[in-house]
Formats: C-alpha cells, structure tokens, sequence
C-alpha cells in the first residue's frame, strides 16, 4: 500500500443530465488556443474546452472501431487462406487479407458517418477515393455523370 497522498479533489461520479465543474490549469499558449478557438466558434471558454473533449473521445471510440474492425475482417480472410490470424505477420503482407481489412474498416467508417450513409454518399466517397488513388482531383461533374448513369439503369 503506497503512503504516498492523493492529490486534487476526490472524484465524484456526475448523473446523468448533471452538469458538473471541471477545474483544470493549462499551459499560458494552450489557454490562448482555446481561447481564440472559442472566440471562432462563438462558444464560451468552457464550451469550447468540452467540445474538444467530447472530439477527442469520439476520434478515440472510432479509431478503436475502425483498427478492430480491419484486424477482423483481415484476420477471418487469414484464416480462410491458410494462415495463423493470431500472427499479423504472417499475412499482413498479403493483398487479399490487407483488402478485407480496409474493406471492412472503410464499412465501418460509413455506418458511423454523422447524418447516416446513402447511396449519394456511396458514389461521391467512391469518386473521392478513385480521384485521389489515381492522383486526380474530385471532379464533381463526373459525380454527377455517374448519377445519370445510374438513373438511366433505374439503380436511382
């Protein structure tokens, strides 16, 4: 049992609906920061701290759903094409395992997409991501082209 004195103010469990002061100190340049984010957003300092926050608690949760995501789906094609899934070693090198991943993880990213996900989001992301892997810019007029295409089929 460490002697050693715990420091700060216990902590207290918030209810829900309960709002709840937090007292923090901060470096003189990251309260400059927050202060000139604030003044942006319109938000008061204490909004803009907990904004923040919140952000970075949702880029955790996802990046943990996406990285698990891509390791399963990857692990499943693994094993399916006779590797040991519990040893990235063995197939990460592997296109086909490495496709599953980032097909799965890329599904992942769209079910979670704020606003939710449609068929309109499908195709621009689709264009967004051939654009950028063959080194072109997005060019709308060609989303709207494959639209046409996909009216003129009835898929729209």
């Amino acid at each position: 049992m460490s002697n050693t004195k715990r420091r700060g103010r216990r902590a207290h469990v918030a209810k829900p609906g309960e709002r709840m002061a937090l007292g923090l100190r901060v470096t003189p340049d990251t309260k400059n920061k927050l202060d000139l984010s604030a003044q942006k957003t319109g938000r008061t300092q204490s909004q803009e701290a907990e904004a923040r926050l919140e952000r970075t608690f949702f880029q955790d949760d996802i990046g943990l759903l996406v990285a698990a995501s891509f390791m399963h789906a990857a692990k499943i094609e693994a094993a399916q094409r006779g590797y040991d899934p519990d040893w990235p070693g063995s197939w990460i090198q592997d296109p086909a395992c490495y496709d599953a991943g980032m097909v799965q993880a890329l599904i992942q990213l769209a079910i979670n997409r704020p606003g939710g996900f449609s068929g309109e989001n499908l195709f621009y992301v689709t264009e967004r991501l051939r654009s950028a892997l063959i080194g072109r810019e997005v060019n709308r007029e060609s989303f709207k082209d494959w639209e046409a295409i996909l009216k003129a089929e009835g898929k729209r």
